[in-house]
């Protein structure tokens, strides 16, 4: 296994091999963990030369296996000050794959605009770093056009930043083929503070094929005979779900359940879905690409949580208006959980008259006009940037993160096991981090926490695993545990689901121990009074208990 070493500061660029160390870990997060453990120290501030972006591809990136397009990119996080890994859908880590590295590592900062050209006849690290001062202060879709021009590859073969990036928002994406995002986190900022405004992956390595060909036809069969709501309707599938289970937030997470669902659900977004996107090696095709007449855009998406997060928790029933603000927060690079989120907190203030800036529920006018202000640091922009959780507590509000990451869209007031896996998650309030809401949704005891704490872990043990192969986590809703043990065993050698427990588990350790050298513990580990389940303090201890650490969170 190969990495690319990319040292900015010194314009140096250097092929390494990757140790067994480490890359016993597969790939993706469990690879990009394990290197940013041993290369960065846990002092290092999130916006600072010596903080380290890494991309990573999973073993099975690029190959026939379906849902295994998922990329990876760890740093440390500005929102959430923890170590964070994000990944996305689509084909760049597949173009990535094509280079023969399985991971670039991106360290200090360069003095002016770059770029990172990864490809062939290059000489003999194939690859340079080339001038962006002339994509500087260019959005996402224009960076990205530019690009392929100018290297003469398809738009699957870039991730850029946008305005927000550039601005180092704190909830600035990394966007792949314009609209996939490595979102969450901020790792957008982490990349503008480098002064690096893309990376191009444009190699012709060939990806074996035939690794996996015994298994594959009976995982694609298994695809084609299982089609849910995802293949008809996409995640927008989940919002209407969401609302019958009293889990979907709305006016700034002061209820469960909005009224007007019905206008901005999946059968709602239909009316406005002109064609369907997909990742590669995926039948499923969850990807809308929508079009609001009303505003004349065409864009892929919103995905559930958009419409979550500029919809209802904003008290925006207008799909154009939610459309628009997708096609906005692309457009600049943004996140739109914790844009949404940011705006929902402005309102909540403006509402109590702890700010002078006035929006009113449902200004979706006002919504847009807040996003170009967020993205480019203007205004009231400016305070908003720094996320959700600075804002409130600068103006003496109530804010709804936990480790400064805002609230996804199943709120464990519906969901309490979800809380839990909020609560403990390295990364902070991250819907996929154990995907408990999956199993809790429609039953009886959903909103009991007491004896959660065991499902919990094992599903962050499977998910780490997925994250390092890397397999989209909607597989879950197709493989069972003996597909994943078939597909681990082609890459690993014999595989029980013991082993695969341990592999995640020794992930989810390295992410806490890490955390906790950066001064994270218990009191990290918390629920907003509100959203705080009956018995969460006793599952708490018994989650530490079952995980062996210690009873203030951490693994000595």
């Amino acid at each position: 296994m190969n990495l690319l070493r990319v040292n900015l500061t010194k314009q140096t660029i250097c092929t390494e091999e990757i140790n067994d160390e480490f890359s016993c870990f597969i790939g993706g997060r469990g690879l990009a963990t394990a290197l940013l453990s041993d290369e960065v120290k846990p002092d290092v501030k999130p916006l600072n030369s010596d903080n380290k972006l890494i991309f990573t591809t999973g073993a099975l990136t690029g190959s026939s296996i379906p849902f295994s397009a998922r990329h990876n990119v760890t740093s440390i996080s500005p929102l959430t000050n923890t170590i964070f890994s994000s990944n996305a859908g689509g084909n760049f880590g597949c173009e990535l794959t094509r280079t023969g590295y399985h991971a670039v590592i991106i360290e200090g900062r360069a003095p002016s605009p770059v770029y990172l050209y990864i490809g062939e006849n290059m000489g003999d690290e194939h690859a340079e770093l080339r001038d962006a001062a002339h994509l500087w202060g260019t959005d996402v879709f224009d960076a990205t056009m530019r690009l392929t021009k100018e290297c003469g590859v398809h738009f699957r073969n870039t991730a850029v930043i946008g305005i927000a990036g550039e601005q180092q928002v704190y909830f600035a994406n990394i966007m792949t083929q314009m609209h996939r995002a490595f979102g969450r986190g901020g790792l957008g900022a982490v990349m503008g503070n480098k002064n690096l405004k893309a990376v191009v992956a444009s190699g012709r390595n060939m990806i074996p094929i035939d690794r996996y060909i015994d298994i594959e036809a009976g995982l694609w069969k298994k695809v084609v005979d299982n089609m849910t709501g995802l293949k008809y309707l996409g995640t927008s599938s989940i919002l209407s779900v969401a609302n019958m289970n009293q889990a979907l937030p709305t006016k700034n997470y002061s209820a469960t359940t909005y009224e007007d669902a019905g206008k901005i659900d999946g059968e709602a977004l239909r009316k406005h879905t002109i064609n369907v996107n997909t990742c590669h090696s995926c039948l499923v095709a969850c990807k809308r690409v929508t079009q609001s007449k009303k505003y004349n855009i065409i864009t892929e998406g919103p995905e559930y949580e958009t419409l979550m997060a500029l919809g209802s928790n904003l008290c925006v029933n207008s799909l154009d208006a939610i459309i628009k603000s997708n096609y906005l927060c692309n457009k600049h690079g943004l996140d739109t959980i914790s844009t949404g989120a940011a705006i929902a907190g402005l309102i909540a203030a403006s509402e109590k008259n702890r700010t002078k800036y006035d929006i009113t529920w449902g200004d979706y006018d006002g919504v847009h006009k807040l996003i170009e202000m967020i993205a480019k640091r203007q205004g009231i922009g400016v305070e908003l940037a720094n996320g959700a959780a600075a804002f409130a507590q600068k103006h003496d509000m109530p804010y709804y993160t936990v480790k400064g990451l805002d609230f996804p869209g199943h709120d464990c007031r519906g969901v309490a096991g979800q809380g839990l896996s909020y609560a403990v998650s390295n990364r902070g309030a991250d819907h996929l981090y154990s995907m408990e809401y999956i199993e809790e949704y429609g039953r009886p005891d959903r909103t009991i926490i007491t004896g959660k704490a065991e499902r919990v872990i094992y599903n962050e043990n499977r998910n780490a695993v997925l994250d390092s192969m890397s397999l989209c986590k909607f597989s879950v809703r197709f493989y069972t545990m003996d597909d994943y043990l078939k597909i681990l065993s082609k890459i690993t050698g014999s595989m029980e689901e013991r082993d695969m427990q341990l592999l995640g588990a020794r992930i989810v350790e390295m992410e806490r121990r890490f955390n906790c050298k950066r001064g994270f513990n218990k009191k990290d580990d918390v629920l907003p009074e509100i959203m705080k389940p009956s018995g969460f303090e006793e599952e708490l201890k018994n989650y530490y208990r079952l995980r062996g650490w210690t009873n203030n969170g951490c693994t000595e």
